[in-house]
């Protein structure tokens, strides 16, 4: 049960240390300016019923490499348990957007591994609020060995200077579990977060707390 719950914290951990706005998992059609950039920090605790716990922290750092098109590396390193090695593997993604704001799709890679994911992204204003929805697939990498495919539905709700957000991810097995959030703008570009989620059907409880930065 331990090795299940530490997949799912890191995959869930790893994609959205690199693509998505804290604190979302899902994905918005937005990328990064050209020549602009754009920096997350993350700490990321998650339990599960036997009260084994992990407590990860994350950097991200993407760049506008066109106006179409940027490019993404995360750095995760594990705090607890205490491993032999507390830096996780690194990952890089591109982002490219089909229609501005409305429609883009991802692919991100953990180097030296032949494992991908590739995220479909679609963004819809029903003013005031936003709306995001995300399907993606994961490839092993391995010919006879089937990917997996997965989905997220978000929305963003402004509230002044706060942006109150909440999601659902799911698979083929049906949506897993829902997350509730709060970010603070605390000026163009500058937002601090935090968010808590959890399963529907089997506890997966996760609390994360972020910082992200545009220049």
């Amino acid at each position: 049960m331990k090795k299940i719950f530490i997949s799912f914290c890191s995959i869930v951990f790893l994609r959205w240390v690199l693509f998505s706005a804290l604190p979302l998992t899902t994905d918005d059609a937005g990328t990064v300016e050209r020549s602009k950039y754009e920096l997350e920090v993350c700490y990321d605790k998650c339990k599960i019923q036997d009260d084994t716990s992990e407590h990860s922290f994350g950097l991200s750092f993407k760049h506008g490499l066109t106006e179409k098109m940027d490019l993404g590396v995360s750095f995760p390193f594990l705090i607890e348990p205490k491993p032999k090695e507390s830096f996780g593997p690194v990952s890089i993604g591109l982002k490219f957007s089909l229609i501005e704001e409305i429609l883009a799709f991802s692919l991100s890679n953990q180097l030296g591994s032949s494992e991908y994911f590739l995220n479909g992204i679609f963004s819809h204003q029903i003013s005031p609020a936003m709306l995001y929805l995300n399907l993606g697939y994961q490839s092993t990498g391995i010919g006879d060995i089937e990917g997996s495919v997965s989905y997220g539905f978000a929305l963003e709700y402004p509230v002044k200077k706060f942006d109150i957000v909440c999601e659902s991810l799911g698979d083929r097995d049906g949506f897993q579990n829902y997350s509730i959030g709060l970010r603070y703008n605390l000026k163009d570009g500058v937002a601090i977060s935090t968010a808590y989620s959890n399963g529907f059907n089997e506890s997966r409880e996760r609390i994360m707390a972020g910082f992200h930065y545009e220049f």
